[in-house]
């Protein structure tokens, strides 16, 4: 067999393989979304079941207290972290929004009104996506930006810039031990 012969076999070999992967991505994609259907099927039943059972009223202002509950572990989590970092020297409160900064933000409707369970978001500005970063770069507590005329705004409500950790303090050492003499 010739040498192109080998090269034109193995790259026939080769695009077979690619191919083969491809199918099987495809195919294992089909199951997932299939048994995910089938979840979210079992989940809609499930809570139809509670609402039968507990009213629809009830169903509604259980969900609700646990969404609270969830929110407020989260907040109060989210702010701990924080207070941590600040009394650190990890993080020290800012004055304008720079593109190292961790925003803490308010999200509310176009009317001003605060979103439920959106009424604290945390995220440093280099996870927001271009063009709203720009547009929260040199934001000051209280202002604004919308994501899109007449939509949501965020609110920045706090500013926080990183430091860098304050070198441990070392004691003075005023005379080494015998062993290391």
């Amino acid at each position: 067999m010739s040498q192109v012969e080998t090269v034109a076999r193995m790259a026939g070999s080769t695009a077979r393989n690619a191919l083969q992967r491809v199918q099987d991505i495809e195919e294992t994609m089909q199951q997932v979304v299939f048994q995910f259907n089938q979840e979210i099927t079992k989940i809609n039943e499930n809570a139809a079941v509670l609402v039968e059972m507990l009213g629809e009223d009830a169903f509604k202002a259980a969900l609700k207290a646990r969404r609270d509950r969830t929110e407020e572990t989260t907040v109060g989590a989210q702010k701990a972290a924080i207070a941590d970092a600040v009394a650190a020297g990890t993080l020290k409160s800012g004055d304008v929004v720079a593109a190292s900064s961790l925003l803490i933000l308010t999200e509310k409707l176009a009317d001003g009104t605060v979103l439920p369970y959106g009424s604290r978001v945390q995220l440093p500005v280099g996870q927001i996506k271009e063009p709203l970063r720009g547009q929260f770069l040199g934001k000051k507590v209280g202002e604004a930006v919308a994501t899109e005329p007449g939509g949501h705004l965020f609110e920045v409500t706090e500013i926080y810039e990183p430091q860098q950790a304050p070198a441990p303090v070392v004691p003075v050492v005023e005379s080494l031990p015998e062993q290391v003499k």
